[in-house]
């Protein structure tokens, strides 16, 4: 099931980055003719910032991101994942709080009818949308959380009981 999640989010993420590529192409062709289409630069900041955003939870469930893992391999085994879970910790609570963040400017910006400047659409549903993305990675970033610590107790107690001779 959160394979065919991840995959759906990547193929629209994928789907949002190829509409923002055809219509920058579209928009030189029309301009060059004098027939710009007017708000280009509005749409494809929100098309490659919402498929930026739901690649997010996929690049971390991969580790295709940038870490600290070369600094901590050096560490013994049980500091590594000390630190690991700490740092996953804090990196759910920062992207909770971020996604929070982003629906209660959602919230703001529908109770003030916020638009944006050039094509007057409402602002709300890019921030519902960019939470719910940043929800998805908070989620994914909790749940290694929790197979970290597993982790981290099933191994230290099987180096525990290695010592031990029946």
């Amino acid at each position: 099931m959160i394979k065919w999640i991840r995959v759906g989010l990547v193929s629209i993420s994928g789907a949002l980055m190829l509409m923002g590529v055809a219509l920058e192409v579209v928009n030189l062709f029309t301009r060059a003719f004098g027939y710009p289409i007017n708000g280009t630069y509005e749409l494809i900041g929100w098309l490659i910032g919402i498929s930026m955003a739901l690649g997010l939870s996929h690049s971390q469930i991969n580790h295709s991101h940038v870490n600290i893992g070369g600094l901590v391999k050096q560490l013994p085994r049980l500091i590594a994942r000390v630190i690991e879970i700490i740092l996953s910790l804090l990196a759910t609570i920062l992207f909770a709080l971020a996604a929070w963040k982003l629906f209660a400017n959602g919230v703001e910006k529908h109770a003030l009818n916020s638009v944006s400047q050039t094509l007057m659409v409402p602002l709300y549903p890019l921030n519902y949308a960019l939470g719910a993305t940043i929800v998805c990675l908070a989620v994914v970033l909790a749940v290694q959380t929790l197979i970290n610590i597993k982790k981290c107790i099933v191994n230290d107690n099987n180096n525990n009981n290695a010592g031990i001779k029946s």
